[in-house]
């Protein structure tokens, strides 16, 4: 019987193909209000290696990008199982993604997308589709294939794929993302996952300020000289592991001026289309590693859910400023300081 046609997007030099397959399955969602209990995708270790909305280099490294989502450790091993989060029905594949790799996207009853990345092999279930546009169109060819709610039902706990490091990555892990596609935003998975990862022993550490491009140490209670109308300010921080194993983002920074809130970034939800805009937020020799975030931008868009900043014609001349930092398990780290025109 043949069913609901499904797109082929071939990348690359390829060109962009619609083909009807062959296909026995019958599914049937009841959409509504409904409200999902989302499970982890791995069961290897339950540990982060990587939050959401850290700053991540372009292939390039001509700009800065964000990290829309969180990566589990797979104990750097390869093909483990990956599991759907929840009930839904395969939505999309990518193959051969330049930064995610081999892709599952999963949609739910509650509207959300869940996205799998960097996988090695997809489900058995689905590799004869995938393999007939492999062996038609190339193995190297970067392909974007679409479902529709008929094709592919898929459970919750249900393995969907093997972990692996397709893309841009160069250690095995378990890449995972929460789209909302009606709101046109990704989400913080750790809104619908924290309590079932374990959460890792951090402290937030803030390593350097720069005002105006000049670096400083950080000094409690410290005066920092800025010259022109308003300062750029820039701290250099992140949650350090207390075993040194690992380094992650910070979940929400505030900054004062005399006690009124002047800026804010928050990573709650990133929109889809700001993926590639990590620059509004990280500055200059921000990596993977090391995040230096900034409290100044033209605009205001999230993450960045306060600038007052752009409001502002002139800065009095000493301003007791102070930032509140909080990561994803809430605790806090507070520093005061003073701002001073030259």
């Amino acid at each position: 019987m043949e069913t609901d046609i499904y797109r082929l997007l071939f990348f690359f030099g390829c060109d962009v193909v619609r083909k009807k397959l062959l296909l026995a399955f019958v599914f049937f969602l009841s959409f509504g209000i409904v409200f999902c209990d989302y499970i982890m995708p791995s069961n290897v270790s339950g540990n982060l290696t990587s939050t959401f909305g850290e700053c991540r280099n372009s292939i390039d490294l001509t700009y800065n990008r964000f990290h829309m989502g969180i990566d589990i450790s797979t104990n750097a091993m390869e093909n483990t199982k990956v599991y759907s989060m929840g009930d839904g029905y395969l939505w999309k594949v990518y193959v051969n993604d330049p930064v995610y790799g081999n892709t599952v996207l999963i949609n739910h009853p509650d509207g959300l997308t869940t996205l799998y990345a960097h996988l090695n092999k997809f489900s058995e279930r689905f590799l004869p589709v995938i393999n007939s546009a492999l062996v038609e169109f190339g193995e190297e060819c970067h392909i974007e294939m679409e479902f529709s709610d008929k094709d592919f039902p898929v459970k919750k706990g249900e393995n969907i794929a093997l972990s692996g490091k397709t893309g841009a990555t160069t250690v095995p892990h378990c890449h995972i993302e929460f789209r909302d596609y009606e709101k046109k935003v990704v989400l913080n998975p750790l809104n619908f996952l924290k309590t079932n990862i374990n959460s890792p022993d951090t402290e937030i550490s803030i390593e350097k300020i720069r005002v105006d491009g000049e670096q400083f140490n950080i000094v409690n209670g410290g005066t920092y000289y800025f010259n022109g109308s308003i300062p750029q300010v820039e701290i250099k921080a992140r949650l350090v592991s207390k075993s040194g194993s690992g380094k992650f983002g910070i979940k929400s920074l505030k900054l004062y001026f005399s006690d009124v809130e002047v800026y804010s970034i928050e990573f709650t939800e990133i929109p889809l289309d700001f993926e590639a805009e990590g620059d509004y937020v990280f500055g200059e020799a921000s990596n993977q590693s090391n995040y230096w975030y900034k409290f100044y931008s033209p605009i205001q868009k999230n993450p960045i859910t306060v600038n007052k900043i752009r409001e502002m014609d002139r800065l009095s001349d000493s301003t007791d400023v102070k930032l509140v930092l909080k990561d994803d398990w809430g605790n806090v780290k507070e520093w005061s300081f003073r701002l001073k025109r030259r």
